[in-house]
């Protein structure tokens, strides 16, 4: 996972497999890396997150390819140290003590041992869920969402309590989240059986038009709020101008593609980028047109899949890509009209 801090563009965030989270320093193209935290080394990575309220706030979500099967880990100190204890989607070994209060434990009078069970059982499933994408919502600080293997969790206190976020959704894998940005409180799902849509800050969710596939990836133009893009596991891109009530294809040369990332350049409503997988010419693309023709961008990637985009806030023509064991690619670019 790739993150950058938005308040000060020199300094980009990489999250790892077993690797922790080194810091980029970035002066001009070239890129020096330090590492930082110790226990954050020993789990997978999938999603970095900069507080939008403090750069020094850093929120990872883990699992999958290691020893720790899952969670959310924070650190308030860019990623020197990082605290596995009060966050709710949190990883625990047998020796752990439960660091989470639950939120959506029935409110109907229950003995103890029926309460007990309850939150063992919410607790087991938060602790087994592998997080794969975080979502700050820009008008409530501290607020954010969870997409994991298990659904959708939210916290309201900046990991201090999640809460099982997921009505209307299918079971399984929420791989990816997003929210309008002229309206915080309407988001969309990315999920195994398509793309999911809540208007009330993820207290409920309704199927769009688009379902029957599966959904890796998704972003918003920034210039143009409503339209929305879906990026697929093995149908290319799919675009909505219209809050996900129709799609359109937007794949002309990326048909077929498996589209693990999507990044929005957010000074050129036409612009975006995508990243590949899986045997599809494992690279990123390019289209100024709204999705209408993308352009492979010529660079040797070698065999392997691209799982994350990140563009500098403050210069948009600067693109960097998250390889799947090949490191970080940075690609400089004529600005688009």
């Amino acid at each position: 996972s790739l993150a950058i801090d938005p308040g000060s563009p020199a300094k980009l965030f990489a999250g790892t497999n077993m690797s922790g989270v080194p810091i980029g320093a970035i002066e001009g193209s070239q890129v020096t890396w330090s590492n930082t935290g110790s226990w954050i080394d020993q789990v997978k990575i999938n999603k970095l997150l900069v507080d939008p309220e403090s750069a020094s706030t850093l929120y990872a979500g883990v699992g999958g390819d290691s020893s720790i099967s899952g969670g959310v880990y924070k650190s308030l100190d860019y990623g020197a140290t990082w605290s596995k204890q009060s966050l709710g989607i949190s990883s625990l070994s047998s020796s752990d003590q439960p660091a989470v209060k639950l939120a959506d434990i029935p409110s109907s009078p229950q003995s103890s041992a029926e309460a007990t069970d309850a939150t063992m059982k919410s607790l087991s499933t938060l602790t087994n869920s592998i997080v794969m994408d975080l979502l700050a919502d820009a008008s409530a600080p501290g607020t954010l969402y969870a997409a994991t293997s298990s659904g959708v969790y939210k916290t309201s206190d900046g990991g201090g309590l999640w809460a099982l976020a997921s009505a209307g959704l299918p079971a399984g894998w929420v791989n990816a989240l997003a929210a309008d940005p002229a309206d915080p409180a309407v988001m969309y799902a990315a999920t195994g059986s398509g793309v999911y849509k809540s208007a009330d800050s993820a207290k409920s969710w309704s199927p769009t038009a688009y379902t029957g596939t599966s959904v890796l990836s998704l972003a918003f133009t920034r210039l143009s709020p409503d339209t929305l893009f879906a990026g697929t596991d093995g149908k290319g891109v799919v675009k909505s101008a219209d809050g996900g009530v129709t799609w359109t294809r937007a794949d002309n040369g990326l048909e077929g593609a498996v589209v693990f990332a999507l990044a929005a350049d957010p000074a050129h409503s036409e612009t975006l980028y995508a990243g590949t997988g899986n045997g599809y010419d494992n690279s990123v693309f390019r289209t100024t047109d709204g999705g209408n023709s993308w352009l492979h961008v010529v660079m040797d990637l070698g065999n392997t899949d691209v799982f994350n985009l990140a563009l500098d806030p403050k210069d948009s023509s600067v693109l960097y890509a998250g390889t799947n064991g090949r490191g970080i690619f940075r690609l400089q670019f004529q600005a688009a009209p």
